[in-house]
C-alpha cells in the first residue's frame, strides 16, 4: 500500500514546468550574463565581487534585519 507521500512526490505529466526545458540561445548555450570585460581571469576577485554584490542587495531588501545582525 502507498502513503500519500508517495503519491506528493510523483512528478505531473499533465503540465510543463519552469524546468522542463533547458535554458538555450540561438546560437548555442547561455552566456555569462557579464560581459568579458568586467569579469577578472582571478576567480578569488570575481567570487569576493558577487559576494560583495549579494551583501549590498539584502542590506537594501532587508534593512531593519541587517542592523539587527
Amino acid at each position: 500500500m502507498h502513503s500519500s507521500n508517495d503519491a506528493a512526490q510523483q512528478p505531473s505529466l499533465t503540465h510543463a514546468d519552469l524546468f522542463s526545458f533547458p535554458p538555450t540561445q540561438r546560437n548555442g548555450l547561455l552566456d555569462s550574463p557579464t560581459t568579458k570585460a568586467k569579469r577578472s581571469t582571478d576567480q578569488s576577485h570575481n567570487l569576493r565581487a558577487s559576494f560583495e554584490k549579494l551583501q549590498a542587495s539584502l542590506d537594501k531588501a532587508f534593512p531593519e534585519q541587517a542592523r539587527a545582525i
